[in-house]
């Protein structure tokens, strides 16, 4: 197997060839040192051959490191003969040497938008994945499928044979098919023009052999786990043409390494590398060196070198040693404390150790994106430099949002949403307050369209006026130009992908964003922030070569603006940014799979908790993990599974695991970032079982370890501070290190600390605001309607924050429930006007007249709802049909209800101050201030004969409601009673007959959806829409009103007749009383109850000039005033926080509030008497 030197003797042309070469492996475990020992090995044949040419292969992301290692390790300080390149680089050497026209190469965005358009242009042959090919990141599945594929020499006519494959479900057949309609396409458009990365190295292998830049040099191989099957194809054809070739593969020394692996093998995939390269020099080796590690990384004898020599071995032996500080376990509650540790560790190492600089210390994870953000900022803060080593993938930049903004805005028609996205960039030249000013006036003005933004401004909605909507227009004007032209011209029919890019550029170049970037590119550098820097020089050229390759690969099609956004975004995705560290001297934080780590002495592997360590299944593409498996069982070879992926992990475990050369920390944590409990990895129990003495370390949240960092020292005040505010006992101990970190945050940051002070005491105290305020806001006059003042006494706060202070929701050009409600009101309001005007009245209407006057009253609503032209559309059209379908339901019911009795509408929507006078609508108030109360009374109904007449109120809701003792007790439901008093008042001045109350309604306008039969009968639907709008409310007592409201309802009272009406919930039983669930008050109670709501006005007033603006909200049941309260962001209400409460309100009927109101009148019933005189 092995030999000292290999003689291959070729025949070329007749001629015999003599090529020496040998192949040198160089094996050991991690840390032992192969890498040392091949540069060194390079080094020194450099110097003695300086002719001789030697090259030193490395994955591509570690050439730059390697270059600075062989530097400082060669004697002279530079390695003239030495070439330290990767794969590619090779490639293109050769490729310069020999002429080879590589053609374009394509890159991963040029990939996209090739495949894109390939895809595209075979839609229709395409059956599963059709549905999802415009699907978010779709295209980029399909690319990086495709790409495998051409990793791994497979090609379209290869997927033929792999549907064929035994057991293969019948779903994969349909998804190759597709695959191979795009890769087949795919290599078609780009066949003689474009190469993709993936075949430059197959071009390399076709061209190599005419390489004397190759031929007869020394190339070392190293930090190579393996090689992909096209990287396999490049040694085969180089091999032969090499002096010598070595190759460091790290593998135990004690492993047959040249073994058939098992795929659950620590070092399986050395095993297969060692095969691979037997194979090629057929099996013709030299004696490979074998490195022990005794003049390695670790100390021999020490904890880490036993780590490096048992971890994950079948039969690991157990640790009988010291140095127990060599390796620690720690379980942290949660992540954001992991990287506290870890800041605060590195923080008290270097001042233990003077000598250590950050560059000695690397931080490691197995999913980076659950740290990554964390780690920024606590190491920002806590002054250490960190540099992150992952391209930094961009998901959001001004720029790309830019892009993709000014193509929405004209596939959306300039909708409310685009304009708004494009102005947010800030790259259009309107400041942020004039954004936020023209942002609210579209939401509350409708305005939308070409056509709207390229005139002046002309609708001005509520609280506008003529001076703001020329400002609005003076911003208008400042962004439109470009933007209309932009917009006209991308909006023409059959336009090209070529003047659709043009367009873009031309837009890009009216509002100077190149310079823009510019300058955010020079802030960055005057910042010292080389990510700002570098993210504002990079993007706009990648745009540039993006919207090149668009022209270069589809310029001339014909394509959609929809098209064209998602083919652009489709090439956006594959934006990244490169990061350089800022400072040689900085800590470095990777994962356990890419990150190169050289010369770490201290390394914190940071959450080592399961379902990270082994990695959770992740989703293997469009072919899915039992695909795969197929396939690899039918010796198809592609990337690994995910059972591979989970060996594999557990190699570079291994490796990362023992870089460290001094101290690994491994800590996990007890929630992940969403609070979900989290156990440790099988590695925390694997590396305790090697060191009996090892055990993990339960760091609590009151650590003092989290002292070294100010953000840890607050994390833990603020837990200390918590514990004694909940009113806990604190130790001796504890008190101590609080009043210490009270000290320290105090030194450091005064706000903050008054601030957490403050967080940690607070209870919510109500303090009533001075008279000199409430006067400012309110004067000593009060004037407002009875509904304003209910708000009050549902939530005082709110009340203050609407009325007082002004503030309000943002008005929005929509239909909203109370734009209903108010359509509702105006069209029964003309209506009523309609009828009056008329020779018709309410008993007599016949129903041609009823829908010619309802159709009239929807039109004059119509005209005058501020928001008419949301009801033009015909997506709103069914808007429009609902309102006229309710109105019509309404109308019919509310004119059977008149009918059937004897009260007449006599007035509508009057205001109080038509009705009553106002002194009897004035409460004089404390401190010789008043309260005017106003308001509208919807409808007034009035029965008269000679000697009396009777008033029925109905106030018309869009929402069910009823009269609730508890409510009106507690001031949240008197409207209605005031209006009836006020309106009995007001009908009495100047009438000789005697006017008294009749009934107060809640009528609820709706379209009732009946449950029953479809066959019911129509007679039988009818009954049951009007039992369902029946009026809510009050009734007197009173056989002439019940006789008014229904007079079939009359009769049965006169009759004793059992009876329910269909017009009121009233019902009159055999005795000739009502039933037990009528809503009848006697007119006593009624009286009772409508003084009561007298003083019920004037108290809430009092309570209003008083300053009360407690936040207490009522609730009464489930329901409570913060459910639809549009302030809940803005008051801070909390049931759960000290001093904060709802003021409960228990549902009562009437019978059960008026002894309570009676007794607060100071009315006493003989009844109440009697008791009262017992008791004394």
């Amino acid at each position: 197997m092995f030999t000292n030197n290999l003689l291959i003797v070729t025949i070329l042309g007749g001629n015999k060839e003599v090529i020496f070469m040998s192949m040198q492996l160089i094996l050991g475990g991690s840390g032992s040192g192969k890498s040392t020992w091949a540069f060194d090995y390079m080094i020194s044949q450099a110097k003695q051959h300086p002719d001789r040419r030697y090259i030193i292969m490395v994955p591509e992301q570690f050439t730059m490191q390697t270059q600075r290692a062989l530097v400082f390790a060669h004697p002279n300080k530079s390695i003239m003969n030495i070439d330290v390149l990767s794969f590619e680089r090779l490639a293109y050497r050769v490729f310069d040497e020999l002429g080879t026209q590589s053609g374009t190469v394509l890159t991963e965005t040029g990939k996209s938008l090739l495949i894109r358009h390939v895809a595209s242009e075979r839609l229709d042959e395409l059956t599963v994945l059709r549905r999802n090919i415009n699907r978010k990141g779709y295209i980029n599945e399909v690319k990086s499928l495709i790409s495998e594929l051409e990793q791994y020499h497979i090609l379209p006519e290869d997927l033929l044979a792999m549907e064929e494959t035994q057991y293969m479900p019948a779903s994969f057949k349909a998804k190759a098919e597709d695959i191979r309609t795009i890769y087949d396409g795919y290599l078609s458009y780009m066949q003689g023009d474009y190469i993709s990365k993936e075949r430059i190295l197959e071009l390399f292998a076709s061209v190599a052999s005419d390489s004397l830049l190759i031929r007869d040099a020394v190339i070392c191989f190293d930090g190579y786990t393996g090689f992909t099957p096209i990287q396999k194809q490049v040694l085969s054809c180089i091999y032969p043409m090499l002096d010598q070739m070595l190759c460091t593969v790290t593998i135990d020394p004690e492993e047959n390494y040249m073994k058939q692996p098992g795929e659950e093998e620590l070092f399986a995939l050395s095993k297969k590398t060692i095969r691979f390269l037997d194979d090629l020099c057929d099996h013709q080796m030299l004696e490979p060196v074998i490195l022990d590690g005794q003049n390695g990384r670790h100390e021999p004898g020490s904890r880490l070198f036993f780590l490096q020599q048992q971890l994950f071995r079948n039969e690991p032996g157990v640790y009988e040693g010291e140095d127990p500080k060599a390796i620690q376990i720690y379980h942290v509650s949660d992540p954001v404390r992991e990287i506290l540790f870890a800041a605060g560790e590195i923080k008290r190492l270097m001042k233990e150790n003077q000598a250590l600089h950050y560059r000695d210390f690397a931080v490691v994870c197995a999913n980076m994106q659950d740290y990554q953000y964390h780690i920024k900022g606590v190491f920002e803060r806590a002054e250490i430099p960190l540099f992150v080593d992952q391209r930094q993938e961009e998901i959001y930049h001004p720029l790309l949002e830019f892009v993709d903004a000014s193509l929405e805005l004209v596939t959306d028609k300039m909708s409310y949403e685009s304009v708004i996205r494009l102005l947010r960039t800030g790259l259009l030249p309107v400041h942020e307050e004039e954004v936020d000013l023209l942002d609210n006036y579209l939401y509350a003005s409708g305005v939308r369209g070409i056509r709207k933004f390229s005139h002046p401004f002309t609708r001005i909605p509520k609280n506008y006026n003529g001076e703001k909507l020329a400002q609005l227009n003076e911003i208008r004007e400042k962004f439109m130009g470009p933007v209309t032209d932009f917009y006209n011209r991308q909006t023409k029919a059959k336009v090209t992908v070529r003047e659709r890019s043009r367009l873009l550029y031309e837009l890009l170049r009216g509002f100077h964003i190149e310079e823009q970037l510019i300058e955010r590119m020079e802030e960055g550098e005057k910042e010292e922030n080389q990510d700002k820097s570098r993210v504002n020089q990079e993007l706009y050229p990648f745009l540039m070569d993006l919207l090149d390759q668009c022209v270069e690969l589809t310029g001339d099609e014909i394509i959609s603006l929809g098209d064209y956004r998602d083919m652009l975004a489709a090439g956006l995705e594959n934006v990244s940014v490169a990061k350089i560290p800022q400072s040689n001297d900085s800590v470095m934080f990777g994962d356990l799979e890419r990150t190169r780590l050289d010369h770490v002495q201290i390394l914190f592997l940071l959450g080592a908790n399961d379902g990270a360590i082994p990695r959770s299944n992740t989703s293997a593409g469009i072919f899915s993990q039992t695909e795969r498996e197929i396939l690899k069982e039918a010796e198809y070879e592609l990337a690994p599974t995910d059972r591979e992926k989970a060996f594999t992990q557990k190699f570079y475990l291994y490796m990362v695991l023992t870089k460290p050369s001094k101290k690994l920390i491994i800590t996990y944590a007890g929630v992940n970032n969403e609070k979900e409990a989290t156990s440790a990895s099988y590695l925390v129990e694997a590396i305790e079982e090697l060191y009996p003495d090892l055990h993990t370390v339960e760091i609590p949240d009151e650590s003092e370890i989290f002292l070294q960092t100010m953000e840890g020292a607050t994390l833990l005040l603020s837990s200390v501070l918590r514990q004694a505010a909940s009113g806990e006992v604190l130790t001796e101990e504890k008190r101590k290190l609080l009043a210490d970190l009270l000290r320290v945050k105090k030194a450091d940051d005064e706000e903050e600390f008054y601030r957490m002070l403050d967080s940690a005491f607070y209870r919510y105290r109500h303090d009533p605001i001075s008279k000199t305020v409430q006067k400012a806001l309110a004067g000593d006059h009060l004037r407002m309607s009875v509904s304003r003042l209910e708000r009050y006494a549902k939530c005082a706060f709110s009340y203050y924050l609407e009325y007082g202070l002004k503030l309000q929701e943002r008005r929005r050009y929509v239909m909203e429930a109370s734009d209903m409600g108010e359509m509702y009101h105006s069209i029964l309001e003309h209506y009523s006007r309609y009828v009056n005007d008329s020779d018709s009245t309410w008993m007599d209407i016949s129903e041609e007249k009823c829908e010619t006057f309802l159709d009239a009253s929807i039109q004059d609503a119509l005209k005058e709802f501020g928001k008419a032209e949301l009801l033009e559309s015909p997506r709103d059209a069914y808007v429009l049909s609902h309102i006229k379908n309710t109105m019509r339901r309404t109308v019919w019911a509310l004119t059977y209800q008149v009918r059937k009795g004897s009260f007449v509408p006599s007035r509508f929507e009057v205001a109080l101050s038509q009705i009553d006078k106002k002194e009897n609508l004035t409460r004089e108030l404390s401190d010789g201030s008043r309260l005017e109360l106003t308001g509208k009374i919807d409808r007034v109904d009035l029965s008269e004969d000679e000697k009396q007449v009777y008033v029925k109120i109905i106030d018309y809701k869009s929402s069910n409601q009823d009269i609730d003792g508890g409510r009106l007790y507690n001031g949240i439901q008197v409207q209605l009673l005031f209006y009836l008093n006020a309106a009995v008042r007001g009908i009495q001045d100047g009438e000789d007959r005697v006017v008294k109350p009749g009934a107060v309604f809640y009528y609820h306008v709706e379209d009732p959806l009946i449950e029953g039969d479809l066959h019911l009968p129509e007679a039988k639907i009818r009954e049951a829409q009007l039992k369902e709008l029946r009026a809510n409310g009050l009734v007197v007592s009173d056989d002439r009103v019940y006789r008014d409201l229904d007079s079939e309802l009359g009769i049965a009272f006169d009759n004793h007749e059992s009876y329910t009406s269909d017009v009121i919930k009233v019902g009159s039983k055999k005795d000739g009383e009502p039933t037990v669930t009528s809503k009848v008050v006697s007119p006593d109670d009624l009286n009772v109850l409508c003084d009561f709501v007298e003083k019920k006005t004037k108290d809430l007033g009092k309570e209003i000039l008083s300053g009360n603006i407690e936040v207490a909200p009522y609730r009464m049941g489930q329901f409570s005033a913060c459910d639809y309260c549009a302030y809940k962001s803005v008051c801070g209400f909390d049931p759960r926080m000290d001093g904060f409460h709802f003021k409960d309100i228990a549902s009562q009927n009437l019978d059960e509030v008026l002894p309570v109101i009676r007794k607060e009148l100071g009315i006493f019933t003989e009844e109440a008497d009697g008791e009262e005189g017992e008791d004394e």
